[in-house]
């Protein structure tokens, strides 16, 4: 199920808070495995069923080929009880700005962001690891393992 946070407004006299223009997008997805707000997720590629591959979500993972192409960002559960567990409906931001785990500090907004060393974070693209694909780009400086990223979606 997609939905997204539109542009409501351009003036400076809003009501609408700080993220009436962040035009974000989500997506709800099942878990395979536990996950944590701010985790970057992938698709996950082990599942047998072709339709289950675009609806479960697993955190991302350099080291593991059926889960190192990030999709996006857990955002929260979307179960009654908060659960982040294996089979729990998860959103996760697809596009826009999202508080983001990271595994190596980005000192200024801009860096390309691509899957990092680290399960479940992004970090710089660096020469040694541009064969992953870019996720988004560091919108403000890293603090306590956390980055404000925009996401897009190339898929």
């Amino acid at each position: 199920m997609a939905s997204s946070t539109l542009l409501q407004c351009l003036n400076d006299g809003s009501d609408f808070g700080p993220s009436t223009t962040n035009r974000r997008q989500t997506e709800i997805f099942l878990a395979s495995a536990a996950v944590a707000v701010g985790d970057a997720v992938s698709l996950d590629f082990s599942k047998t069923e072709d339709s289950d591959k675009a609806l479960y979500i697993t955190p991302t993972d350099v080291d593991v080929t059926t889960a190192d192409c990030c999709i996006g960002v857990v955002l929260r559960s979307v179960e009654t009880d908060g659960a982040l567990t294996a089979g729990s409906r998860i959103e996760v931001v697809t596009r826009g700005i999202v508080n983001t785990k990271v595994h190596t500090d980005t000192d200024e907004p801009g860096h390309v962001m691509i899957a990092g060393g680290t399960a479940g974070q992004l970090g710089p693209n660096g020469a040694a690891a541009s064969q992953y694909p870019t996720v988004g780009v560091s919108a403000a400086a890293q603090a306590g393992g956390f980055a404000m990223v925009y996401i897009f979606n190339n898929f």
